[in-house]
């Protein structure tokens, strides 16, 4: 298994559970695939015979797919796109490469989701803003680190001068981040792909 899907497995659950579209149900199946992918992601890609690792991803990537398919995705994926399409990188990755910035951005508007996620990830910390964003930005960098993936944009290739053109176009079509908590500008699109270049 690669840490790529893994982290795509990842970003649907903790974007599902923050999305204006979560349920009591949805939280629970996300909180579950986000609980797995932390424990078995590390095991199975570094040991890619570990069957009962890969059957416990595979099992948090349909617990995943369950929660989008009634959340839909959030700015993650609608910036994700960006990094995918005009840079090649993996989904998975791009995603991967947003969620520090994204999440530190959430836990000031559900803090108590993004503490849930890093309890689950092992970073338990109180439910308010800053408790929130700091364990979950050392949650998710502990993972990254486990399976030798980058923190930072910039590692990746992306071209810093690309950012304001994309924020620009995402700002523009609502669709992308139709999900999303909090006030979405220009501004903030752009700031938080200023984060993702520095990994933060």
């Amino acid at each position: 298994l690669h840490g790529d899907t893994g982290f795509d497995v990842l970003s649907q659950a903790m974007e599902g559970l923050v999305s204006r579209k979560a349920t009591p149900w949805t939280d629970a199946l996300a909180l579950e695939a986000c609980a797995l992918v932390a424990q078995w992601l590390p095991v199975a890609v570094k040991r890619g015979d570990a069957l009962e690792a890969r059957g416990r991803m595979l099992y948090a990537s349909c617990l995943a797919g369950c929660v989008i398919a009634h959340t839909g995705t959030t700015l993650v994926h609608g910036m994700g796109y960006f990094y995918t399409l005009e840079c090649g990188i993996p989904h998975g990755r791009a995603n991967a490469l947003l969620l520090t910035p994204l999440f530190r951005f959430n836990a000031e508007h559900a803090p108590e989701k993004v503490a849930a996620i890093a309890r689950v990830l092992g970073r338990p910390c109180a439910p308010e803003p800053a408790a929130a964003a700091n364990a979950i930005t050392m949650a998710l960098a502990g993972l990254l680190s486990c399976v030798d993936m980058p923190a930072d944009a910039r590692s990746a290739g992306v071209p810093q001068g690309a950012f304001a053109d994309w924020a620009r176009q995402i700002a523009a079509d609502p669709y992308r981040y139709r999900n999303q908590i909090g006030s979405i500008t220009e501004t903030a699109i752009l700031g938080l792909f200023e984060r993702s270049y520095s990994g933060f």
